[in-house]
């Protein structure tokens, strides 16, 4: 049950989507506990309003056939789980629960370089720090 942004009520929450990773991976994009949006998803970054997709798809010059909020929820955990591995990249987060207050979808990300960077600035300095590790 996803609480209203107004609410103060205190929900113990569990995380319940698991690890991306594979023994290629060789750059863990790692966070803290996904939004209420993402758990019901069923997968990281699944805000409709989330930059992150648009980003990475953007650093590797790829496209999406899948949105955020595609019907077939399967295809597009799929897709993002294939390009992840596709790109050697591993995606965790680092609660394996917590107690949230008033849980809300209000903003897409609690990241300050996410809320106060332009898109082209993220997808910029992204692409600096992948190119980092896929030369070494």
């Amino acid at each position: 049950m996803l609480l209203p942004w107004w609410s103060n009520e205190i929900k113990s929450v569990t995380h319940p989507i698991p690890p991306v990773w594979n023994s290629e991976s060789r750059i863990l994009i790692l966070g803290t506990m996904p939004s209420p949006k993402s758990r019901e998803a069923g997968f990281f970054y699944m805000h409709l309003q989330n930059r992150f997709w648009s980003v990475m798809a953007e650093v590797f010059e790829e496209s999406f056939k899948h949105p955020n909020n595609s019907p077939d929820r399967t295809a597009a955990i799929t897709e993002r789980q294939d390009f992840l591995l596709r790109h050697n990249l591993a995606m965790w987060d680092v609660l394996a629960s917590c107690e949230i207050t008033g849980a809300t979808n209000c903003l897409p990300s609690t990241s300050p370089a996410n809320a106060q960077w332009s898109k082209d600035k993220l997808i910029k300095e992204y692409k600096n720090i992948i190119s980092c590790y896929q030369s070494s």
